[in-house]
């Protein structure tokens, strides 16, 4: 078995698989490359695929804190709940474009 990211330094690691098996969802916290503070990422997997491929997904403020993140019950899309103090916005997410080929993208942006 391969080695995976021997480079990052994580903070923490969060995995969320889809109710159907088809995608995992792996929330990991990076320090910045000073090390002074931390970021938080996506990494995505879609499991049914030959080679299981692996796509990254950031947030474009980096600083937003992740609050929650939610597959739909029957499908390729996801929610992610982020920001910071009393407000928090919603980012939909869908796993495949429009030829269904893996590409996580934001939806309505």
């Amino acid at each position: 078995m391969e080695a995976y990211h021997t480079d990052l330094i994580l903070t923490t690691v969060l995995c969320c698989c889809s109710s159907q098996g088809d995608y995992l969802a792996v929330k990991v916290d990076r320090y910045t490359k000073t090390k002074k503070s931390t970021y938080t990422g996506f990494e995505l997997f879609s499991i049914r695929d030959k080679d299981i491929p692996m796509d990254v997904l950031e947030l474009p403020n980096k600083s937003e804190k992740i609050i929650s993140f939610a597959w739909e019950p029957k499908g390729h899309r996801f929610a992610v709940v982020h920001g910071d103090g009393p407000r928090f916005s919603v980012s939909f997410y869908s796993m495949r474009d429009e030829k269904n080929r893996l590409a996580p993208r934001l939806l309505g942006g």
